[in-house]
């Protein structure tokens, strides 16, 4: 029944890609475990077991160039070989992309570890997942100092961060460095090659 958590989902994932420069199908596969997580988060349940589908649309990354580089590539080109040499690209202007020079010092988005997060930002508010609240709303005033005449500002305010829900939100390792509890994805390779006739 659906009394109770009786159940396990993953909201991170870790896939092993090959960042050499020896695959010529990296922005494909990098594209395709986006998308794998994503279909994932599209089911993932409440604590009853409900489904309450998300629905990502923005991908946060730290300020890592050769992840940059690979993700803003593949998610600007509208074609892909999918489908044959002129497949279309699904995941073109699907995604907002947020780069976040801040989280390059943070563990798992570290330039070695490839780290992103796909993040619903309405299901990120409706359920309050990573929340910045006030507590105290900026409060301004303003008064002009009798010795100087100089006009002095002054303000206050109180705030706040944290985590309410993690539906919102998957994270992905993208170089295969598994963190506690994440589940693996395959990257699938994608690409249909050219056949050389030979007469």
């Amino acid at each position: 029944g659906k009394e109770g958590r009786n159940f396990t989902q993953s909201n991170k994932f870790h896939a092993n890609i090959a960042w050499d420069g020896s695959d010529p199908e990296l922005e494909e596969k990098v594209i395709d475990i986006i998308e794998q997580a994503a279909s994932n988060m599209k089911t993932f349940k409440d604590d009853k077991g409900n489904i309450i589908p998300c629905n990502p649309t923005k991908i946060v990354m730290a300020e890592d160039y050769r992840l940059n580089d690979v993700v803003m590539r593949a998610l600007k080109s509208k074609y892909g070989t999918r489908m044959g040499a002129n497949g279309v690209n699904l995941a073109y202007g699907k995604y907002e992309v947020i780069i976040n020079p801040y989280l390059a010092d943070v563990p798992g988005f570290k330039a070695e570890d490839h780290g992103l997060i796909l993040l619903d930002p309405a299901r990120n508010k409706e359920g309050l997942g990573a929340v910045w609240f006030d507590r105290v709303p900026l409060q301004v005033d303003s008064y002009i100092d009798k010795k100087t005449k100089a006009n002095i500002w002054d303000g206050r305010a109180r705030f706040g961060a944290g985590f309410g829900d993690f539906r919102a939100m998957t994270y992905i390792n993208l170089n295969n460095r598994e963190t506690e509890n994440s589940t693996p994805l395959t990257p699938l390779a994608t690409s249909v090659k050219a056949v050389k006739v030979v007469e």
